[in-house]
């Protein structure tokens, strides 16, 4: 029965009750029966859409909060609200993944709410202590970090996210004739999530987001890498 027609007769099913139609055993077996009406992709995917947008308005939001009263905040006050990000990220993914673990939304959205605190987290720390470093380090440390989220909850964006960090090492790479061999080892770590996903639930849309995903990193990885070993061979 389509979906749609499974959502009417569970509405219909308390007036049949209340005029007599039928029993309010009858009524509790034909809803058993054909079950909750399962979610369209297209709602599905404006739902968690509009859960992305919100994490991250949200998350903006309070960080130009805390940015616009950063430099009269003691170390100590600093360090403490570097860790604040990530501490709610990862309270409100646990609540996703224990209640709402079959809501796309939010998964896709506290999935990447812990993934902007990893990187919110380790620049606050880095900025209060005067930690040294360069761009490449830094999203190499974000990346691993984040890798284990996809695996876990079996969310997209983070692996995207994830992608994008790694071809970002590969462009900001500064070495000299150096085609940015980190690239490889970070992009194979992704891979076996991607199967993963292929083989579990090959007509979803997601892990056709996934697979551009893919296909995006690996074609701008061999163009930079060869650019980098062949210089001016585009």
């Amino acid at each position: 029965m389509a979906q749609r027609h499974v959502q009417w007769l569970r509405e219909e099913l308390p007036r049949l009750v209340s005029e007599g139609v039928i029993a309010q055993e009858t009524a509790d077996r034909i809803a058993a029966h054909y079950g909750e009406p399962a979610e369209s992709p297209r709602h599905g995917l404006m739902l968690a859409i509009a859960g992305v947008l919100g994490v991250t308005l949200i998350g903006l939001g309070v960080i130009l909060l805390i940015g616009h009263n950063w430099d009269q905040l003691g170390r100590d006050i600093r360090a403490g609200l570097s860790f604040a990000p990530l501490v709610l990220a990862q309270i409100v993914l646990l609540y996703a993944f224990f209640r709402r673990r079959d809501s796309m939304a939010w998964m896709e959205g506290a999935a990447v709410l812990v993934t902007a605190g990893v990187a919110a987290s380790i620049a606050l720390i880095s900025q209060t202590y005067q930690i040294q470093g360069d761009l490449q380090a830094y999203l190499v440390v974000c990346a691993l970090l984040v890798l284990p989220l996809p695996y876990l909850t079996r969310t997209v964006l983070p692996a995207l996210i994830y992608m994008a960090a790694a071809v970002a090492v590969l462009i900001a790479w500064r070495g000299v004739a150096d085609p940015g061999y980190w690239f490889w080892p970070l992009f194979a770590l992704i891979l076996p999530y991607f199967v993963w996903m292929r083989r579990s639930m090959p007509s979803a849309t997601r892990v056709c987001w996934l697979g551009w995903g893919v296909a995006i990193a690996l074609t701008v990885g061999v163009l930079v890498g060869l650019e980098r070993l062949v210089p001016g061979l585009w």
